[in-house]
């Protein structure tokens, strides 16, 4: 196998460049990103990359056929778990989909990352074709949550008898369980992704940070943290950044 670098953002073409590196000491880290296979060059797996197997990458395959299917790791735990984006999702060969792998397994039909539907809709009558929806997931910390962004069947209107809804571009969070939360937007936006998770430190839950913008403006994009699953985004405006711990929250200033 050989390792290759290409652009960024796309499971067709880009490999290792975009490395992730986690583990408490040099003898408990992991790496992942792709890897093009010499007997395949035209298909990129995510692999997983051990301390003391460094030349042999665990190729972890994809959600589906993957002897033509794409798939790229974005992240790892230092417990080995990968998240990312691969083709195949939901037997659909044409649409990305976000994973999580298992420690020390391969992508499965398991390792799908399913999508956030308002239970309050019927998708028929809002004509919403679920299985179209795509997603990827972008970190996920110490305790196998998950962040990253999803299409998402959100409701936009409600009169007390008929709920409706469109599908959108959401920031998602998924716990351990796998159940999708979608994070919202801010104000006035119309999307948002979810790029980076810490770890829980009490009183605070894992803190999710992200961009939320809106579609008819590329350039209006502004950055939001949030407290996860059930909590609302607080905007990171004007380069007003904020400092999140245990004891206190505190303003960082640029300049």
């Amino acid at each position: 196998m050989r390792v290759l670098s290409h652009e960024r953002g796309n499971p067709d073409t880009e490999v290792s460049r975009n490395l992730n590196c986690s583990g408490p000491s040099p003898y408990s880290t992991y790496v992942t990103g792709g890897v093009v296979s010499e007997a395949s060059p035209s298909v990129t797996h995510a692999v997983r990359w051990s301390s003391g197997s460094w030349g042999t990458p665990a190729d972890l395959g994809a959600l589906s056929n993957p002897s033509s299917t794409p798939s790229l790791g974005y992240a790892v735990n230092s417990a080995g778990q990968v998240v990312g984006i691969s083709k195949g999702g939901d037997g659909h060969p044409g649409i990305y989909r976000a994973f999580r792998a298992a420690s020390g397994a391969s992508i499965s039909s398991a390792s799908e990352l399913s999508s956030f539907i308002d239970s309050q809709l019927d998708l028929n009558l809002n004509s919403i074709d679920v299985s179209t929806f795509e997603s990827s997931a972008a970190a996920i910390n110490t305790g196998g949550a998950a962040v990253g962004w999803s299409d998402a069947a959100v409701l936009t209107w409600w009169d007390g008898s008929v709920a409706r809804g469109e599908k959108q571009h959401r920031a998602h969070y998924w716990g351990t369980d796998g159940v999708p939360f979608d994070l919202g937007v801010l104000p006035g936006a119309d999307w948002s992704e979810a790029t980076a998770i810490n770890d829980p430190r009490s009183p605070l839950p894992a803190m999710v940070v992200g961009w939320s913008g809106s579609s008819t403006d590329a350039t209006a994009r502004v950055g939001f943290i949030s407290g996860g699953a059930g909590t609302t985004m607080v905007s990171l405006q004007d380069q007003h950044l904020f400092a999140w711990s245990a004891e206190s929250v505190g303003e960082l200033r640029f300049g």
